[in-house]
């Protein structure tokens, strides 16, 4: 194979494998408004004092272990996707809390369509910029408490 189709090929593959990466889209919250999702998920609004998040009609209020992730002082960045093949994961919003001056963050990821839990996290911040990814376990009483904390609303 001559240099030149090989790498034309080689060139093929690496856009082919760029198109297909995923990208979550960044959410922007004004106020309470959350700003940057489709039209049919409105209203969507999250109150950082109450801990309360409203995505169209549905509502729910981070309670238990996922309203200890606000506790301290904290930069939150908010992402979502709709648009990804849905029978890997349904249209999702992720809150990531970054505790200020802290060696881990937190993300909590919710269906979109009904608040439902998807996974929460934690992510420890390692020696030489590496990350370590832990999911966070919800027992029994913990999943109640958010189950009871969810709501469809009107």
């Amino acid at each position: 194979m001559s240099a030149r189709l090989l790498s034309c090929f080689a060139l093929l593959i690496l856009s082919h494998t760029a198109a297909s990466a995923h990208v979550d889209t960044r959410i922007e919250l004004e106020g309470t408004h959350i700003v940057g999702l489709p039209s049919k998920y409105a209203p969507a609004e999250f109150d950082a004092k109450a801990l309360r998040l409203r995505i169209g009609r549905h509502g729910i209020t981070f309670v238990g272990i996922l309203g200890t992730f606000f506790e301290e002082p904290h930069k939150l960045e908010i992402s979502s996707s709709w648009y990804h093949d849905r029978d890997l994961l349904p249209p999702y919003i992720v809150f990531h809390i970054q505790p200020r001056g802290r060696d881990h963050e937190f993300a909590i990821m919710l269906a979109l369509d009904t608040l439902r839990v998807i996974e929460a996290t934690i992510t420890l911040h390692k020696p030489r910029d590496t990350l370590q990814h832990l999911p966070i376990a919800l027992d029994q009483i913990q999943q109640k408490l958010i189950r009871d904390a969810t709501k469809t609303l009107r």
